[in-house]
């Protein structure tokens, strides 16, 4: 059986090869599963949580851009979404002076 997609018609090579990407699929889950619940275990739930609430937006932003690229062929839009939006995030951020926060030791601190 030959399971690359030049070699037939792309209905053919999904219903003779479907059983080769299920289990592939399934063994990816089950290996990228064990990392997370591997990794929660080691360094602490909240970590981890946390790095799922960084990476989620990302993957939706990255659906977007498909989306956009599907509805107009060229990522031309895209860029300018992002310059429009990078500049935006420059100027919000212009106003900020950062400075040293001074803390107090805990014999310091009121009661």
């Amino acid at each position: 059986m030959d399971c690359s997609a030049t070699a037939v018609p792309p209905t053919a090579w999904w219903r003779d090869c479907a059983w080769i990407l299920l289990g592939s699929s399934l063994t990816l889950a089950l290996a990228l599963g064990m990392l997370w619940l591997s990794t929660g275990l080691l360094v602490g739930l909240g970590l981890v949580l946390g790095a799922v609430g960084r990476v989620a937006p990302v993957e939706q932003r990255g659906m977007a851009i498909g989306l956009l690229f599907d509805r107009t062929g060229s990522y031309a839009l895209v860029w300018q979404i992002c310059i429009a939006l990078s500049t935006m995030a420059a100027l919000l951020n212009w106003p900020v002076r950062e400075q040293a926060v001074m803390r107090l030791r805990a014999e310091e601190r009121p009661a």
